[in-house]
């Protein structure tokens, strides 16, 4: 099984975020399985060119398991507004019978008018519909990323299955750690991921530890070594978390800063509670510092043992085309899998991060009931189109399409469907789309 780098630290928390509907669906009952399985995602090495070349955006992805010849597996296609945000991402299956690709799970970013993800709602496709699956809801304070809370629709109402809280130091405003609360139907367990930064604010210690009674009880460390020339700050990582907290679980985004890794340490725990080295990672990288190469070498006690390979290719910005991972068996590396990346150009270089998206929503009162305002700003004249849909995905109201003038505007919705009916309580999405971008807001019906 491929083993998990912490590379770029601690961005392992957030692959044990991709991971917590495959834990909460096989849990056995035991606290280190679940641990175990949420490491087995190893994010793909994003580091990249410097930001003076174009900048790129991943718009599709392939993933292929080697079988003699390489077999499609996933593809995913990813959507994005004129921020650069990501909006929208779908991922499809490969029917290998048919030889075509079928669609599987959809995922759709919302964003306040601060321009932080406020909400992911995650749909699986039935064959006919798209069907409610999950939602990921996120709490700021000013630019601090507070709480992120993971649901499963397992029946109508929701389940909180993954909650995360983020703590920062109160003198340097540092991430110090993030505690992450799982939850199994009545079982519940605590694991907190710790972070320790050297002089250049990198991150230079990552320790995992679970809770038991009123104690939290470390299992595993990562050290962490750079290249001399690295330039990266604690920014550089911090920043990185954040456009990486949108699809935690998809690598999509590539650093255009630079963090140079020289090695990753991994140590265990040991019966004797010291600590033990039992593996590392070595990064390679070539005259444009691109990552070329990263190994991951398994220590038997005595020597250094090559277990896993992976290998980078790029294109003449920089962007990471493919990456191939390789696992010994018995003298040779063999390939098993490996992505295929496909980038669009941008129409702007704005940070993906920027402020508010121009088309901002504001809808009052919400909650409401039976009626509510839908009031917006056009700063050119658009064809625009506004609509409603419920936590399923399926649109309910069709508010407005056609030309707007620019300037103020405000549209009633009284909380009827399509066919004049009364639509029942519950949380229900307005979308507006125009040549401006699209844009999307929660509101509640509240009867």
């Amino acid at each position: 099984m491929k083993r998990v780098s912490i590379i770029l630290s601690f961005m392992l928390l957030l692959s044990l975020s991709s991971m917590l509907f495959a834990a909460h669906e096989n849990y056995s009952g035991s606290k280190w399985e679940v641990t175990a399985r949420a490491e087995i995602r190893r994010l793909i090495p994003t580091v990249g060119a410097p930001a003076t070349k174009r900048a790129m955006a991943l718009t599709e992805y392939i993933s292929q398991e080697y079988f003699g010849n390489w077999i499609n597996n996933s593809k995913v296609t990813l959507e994005y507004d004129s921020y650069q945000r990501p909006t929208m991402l779908v991922t499809q299956s490969w029917d290998a019978v048919d030889e075509i690709w079928y669609d599987s799970i959809q995922e759709t970013a919302i964003y306040g008018q601060d321009g932080k993800v406020s909400e992911i709602v995650k749909q699986w496709w039935d064959g006919s519909q798209w069907i409610m699956d999950g939602r990921v809801d996120y709490s700021w304070d000013g630019n601090f990323l507070q709480n992120v809370q993971h649901w499963a629709y397992y029946t109508e109402e929701p389940s909180l299955i993954l909650e995360q809280n983020y703590f920062y130091d109160s003198e340097t405003n540092r991430l110090s750690n993030v505690v992450n609360t799982y939850s199994d139907w009545d079982r519940f367990f605590d694991m907190r991921v710790s972070f320790a930064w050297d002089d250049q604010g990198r991150a230079q210690e990552v320790v995992s530890e679970l809770l038991f009674g009123e104690d939290w009880m470390p299992f595993t460390k990562t050290l962490i070594s750079y290249l001399p020339q690295d330039t990266s700050n604690y920014n550089t990582y911090y920043n990185f978390m954040i456009k990486q907290v949108t699809f935690g679980d998809h690598d999509i985004y590539h650093m255009h800063s630079q963090i140079l890794l020289h090695e990753e340490q991994e140590f265990e725990l040991s019966e004797e509670m010291e600590w033990d080295i039992i593996g590392k990672y070595v990064y390679n990288y070539d005259n444009d510092s691109n990552m070329i190469n990263s190994q991951y070498l398994f220590y038997d006690g005595m020597d250094w043992v090559l277990q896993e390979e992976e290998d980078y290719t790029y294109d003449d910005h920089g962007n990471p085309l493919s990456w191939t991972a390789a696992e010994m068996q018995g003298s040779e590396l063999v390939p098993w899998w490996r992505q295929l990346n496909t980038y669009n150009e941008l129409t702007s270089i704005q940070d993906d991060m920027s402020p508010a998206f121009p088309m901002a929503i504001r809808i009052y009162p919400n909650p409401f009931n039976p009626e509510t305002n839908i009031a917006f700003e056009l700063n050119s004249p658009t064809l625009l189109s506004l609509s409603v849909f419920n936590v399923k995905g399926q649109q309910v109201r069709n508010l407005y399409v056609g030309q707007m003038l620019p300037g103020n505007h405000s549209i009633i919705f009284d909380g009827k469907d399509d066919r004049g009916r009364d639509l029942s309580s519950g949380i229900y999405f307005v979308r507006m789309q125009s040549s401006e971008g699209a844009v999307s807001r929660k509101m509640i019906l509240q009867k």
